[in-house]
C-alpha cells in the first residue's frame, strides 16, 4: 500500500526502537527506507529523555537482563505520559519467567497500544496475563476478549495474520514464506508498525493502521520475491536487499519522474491482437518491463470504463511489482479505483488543472503538448511532466504534425518540468533526438508492433540511456 509509506515519508516520524541485538540493525535501517527516523537507547540514564523527543515506542523484549528491563519500563510509562503509541513484540515471551513478568508489567502501565507477536507468543501472552491452564487452548475469543479489556490491537502474524481489537476482526494471507527466513523480520515488522502508528493523525482508527502497515510489509515481501526471480537472485541475504529496497522505493511512486520517463511504454490493445507472439495485453507488458521500460501508460479509447478498471488493475499490479509508475490514460475519475499512479491528458481531453482538483498532489499527472505556448499553459495547470509529440509522426495518430529538434530544445528550455518526446520513435531514429533537453521517449508501435517485444525494448533503454547521466541498470529478458 503505497499510500502508507507516502505518510511516513510526509510525517518523518521518530520512532523509538528498543530491541535485541540480533534485531538493532535491520528494524533501524527498515525504518529509514520507510521514510521514518530510528533513535535506539534503553540506559535508565536517558531513556525517559529518548523517549520524550519521540513520535511512537517499539519495544522488543528479546534479550533481556535488569538494566534493559528497567529502561523499557521507564519507556513506556514515559510513553504514556505522552500519549504516543507503544507496540509491544514479546518474543520468546514462552522461554522464561523472566520474560513472562517483564510482558506483565509492560502491559499493566496500560500504556500498550499494539502487540505484535507470532501465534504462539500472543497465546503466551494471553495466558502469562491470565488464568489459563496449560491444558485450555487460547482462542480467537479469548484473544479478542484481551485486546477488549486492555484496549489493544493484537496482530499475530504468521502463515495468516490475524488482527483483532477495537471490536474488529480481520485476516489476512499475502505475504511469501521468505520472511520466515530472514532473521528478525517479525521484530522490523514492529518497528514499521511503531513508524505507522506514528505517522496516524488522531482522528485516524488505529486498527486501521495496524492493518495497512501488516498488508503494506507483507506485500513488499511478495513484490521483493517477484523481483528476485526476475533477477535470477536466491536465498535470504538476497531477500533482505531487495525487501529493504521494495520498503525503499515506497512501491514506485515516482519520486524521480524525470529517470522514470526514459522509456515510457504506451499500450496498444490493437497491435498486440495483430501479434502471433503474445496472446494478452498483459504478456506483452511483462516482456516490455523485461526489457527494460522505465513506465506504463495503459491506453484504450475503445472499451467502457468497467473492462477499463478490469484491465487496468491487471496492469497496476504488474507494473507495482516491477517497480515502474503506472499511469492511465484520460479516465481522471478511474484512477484511485485502479490503483494507478496517475493519469496522461491530452489536449482533447480534460485540462490539467481539473485533473489536479480530483487528485490532488499526490499522483503524477501527464499533459500533452506541441508547442511552447502549450507546454508553458499545461506547465501553470500543475502538469508533472510533458508528452510532446510527434517526434517523427504518428502510425496510431496520421494527423500529428511532426515536431523538429529547434522546438523540442525551445520546449525544454522554458519549462522546468521534465520532457519525454512522442511519436513514431524506433529504434533507428531514436538517436536524432539527442541533444534535445528531453528526459525520455514515450513509444506504442516501436514496442508493441515488434514480433520481439522485449528485445525491441531492450535496445530502446540502451539508447535512451543518452538522455540521462548514466541510463538505468542492465536489463535481461526472460528468454
Amino acid at each position: 500500500m503505497a499510500d502508507l509509506f507516502k505518510r511516513i515519508r510526509k510525517h518523518k516520524p521518530l520512532v523509538h526502537i528498543i530491541t535485541n541485538a540480533v534485531a538493532i540493525n535491520d528494524s533501524a535501517n527498515f525504518v529509514i527506507a520507510a521514510g521514518g527516523k530510528p533513535i535506539c537507547g534503553y540506559d535508565t540514564a536517558e531513556v525517559e529523555d529518548i523517549t520524550g523527543l519521540c513520535d511512537c515506542l517499539m519495544v522488543n523484549i528479546g534479550m533481556p537482563n535488569d538494566d534493559k528491563n528497567d529502561g523499557i519500563l521507564l519507556a513506556v510509562k514515559k510513553a504514556k505520559a505522552m500519549n504516543i503509541p507503544v507496540v509491544l513484540d514479546p518474543v520468546g515471551i514462552g522461554v522464561s519467567q523472566y520474560r513472562q513478568n517483564l510482558v506483565r508489567d509492560i502491559i499493566s502501565t496500560g500504556a500498550v497500544t499494539s502487540v505484535r507477536g507470532n501465534r504462539l507468543e500472543i497465546e503466551e501472552l494471553i495466558r502469562t496475563n491470565g488464568s489459563f491452564p496449560d491444558s485450555i487452548a487460547v482462542s480467537d475469543d479469548d484473544i479478542e476478549l484481551f485486546a477488549r479489556d486492555n484496549h489493544l490491537v493484537i496482530m499475530a502474524t504468521g502463515e495468516r495474520d490475524y488482527i483483532l481489537g477495537d471490536g474488529k476482526y480481520e485476516v489476512l494471507e499475502n505475504g511469501t514464506v521468505w520472511q520466515s527466513r530472514m532473521t528478525g523480520c517479525g521484530c522490523t515488522l514492529s518497528a514499521l508498525i511503531a513508524a505507522a502508528l506514528g505517522s496516524c493523525d488522531e482522528d485516524d482508527d488505529r486498527f486501521d493502521c495496524c492493518v495497512d502497515a501488516l498488508n503494506s510489509y507483507n506485500e513488499a515481501a511478495e513484490i521483493a520475491l517477484y523481483r528476485m526471480n526476475q533477477h535470477r537472485k536466491k536465498g535470504s541475504g538476497s531477500f533482505r536487499t531487495y525487501l529493504a529496497d521494495v520498503i525503499s522505493d515506497g512501491f514506485a511512486c515516482g519520486e524521480d519522474l524525470r529517470e522514470s520517463l526514459q522509456l515510457y511504454a504506451i499500450t496498444d490493445r490493437d497491435l498486440i491482437g495483430k501479434s502471433d507472439t503474445y496472446n494478452t495485453l498483459e504478456d506483452a507488458v511483462v516482456e516490455a518491463i523485461s526489457g527494460g521500460i522505465t513506465m506504463l501508460q495503459y491506453r484504450d479509447k475503445n472499451i467502457d470504463d468497467d473492462e477499463f478498471v478490469k484491465q487496468g488493475k491487471i496492469l497496476a499490479k504488474i507494473a507495482k511489482y516491477a517497480g515502474i509508475p503506472f499511469i492511465i490514460n484520460d479516465r481522471v475519475e478511474l484512477v484511485r479505483e485502479i490503483g494507478a499512479d496517475g493519469v496522461h491528458v491530452g489536449q482533447d481531453d480534460m485540462a490539467v488543472q481539473y485533473a489536479r482538483d480530483i487528485l490532488g498532489n499526490d499522483y503524477i499527472i501527464g499533459a500533452t503538448a506541441h508547442n511552447v505556448r502549450e507546454a508553458i499553459e499545461a506547465q501553470r495547470q500543475g502538469a508533472d511532466y510533458l508528452g510532446v509529440g510527434a517526434a517523427f509522426g504518428s502510425e496510431t495518430k496520421t494527423d500529428a504534425r511532426p515536431i523538429d529538434l529547434k522546438e523540442y530544445q525551445a520546449i525544454t528550455a522554458e519549462v522546468d518540468i521534465p520532457v519525454c518526446a512522442i511519436g513514431g520513435i524506433d529504434s533507428h531514429n531514436i538517436v536524432d533526438l539527442a541533444g534535445s533537453g528531453i528526459a525520455g521517449v514515450a513509444v506504442i508501435s516501436g514496442i508493441f508492433a515488434q514480433a520481439d517485444i522485449c528485445k525491441a525494448s531492450q535496445i530502446l533503454y540502451k539508447k535512451s540511456a543518452m538522455f540521462l547521466e548514466g541510463g538505468q541498470n542492465e536489463t535481461q529478458c526472460n528468454s
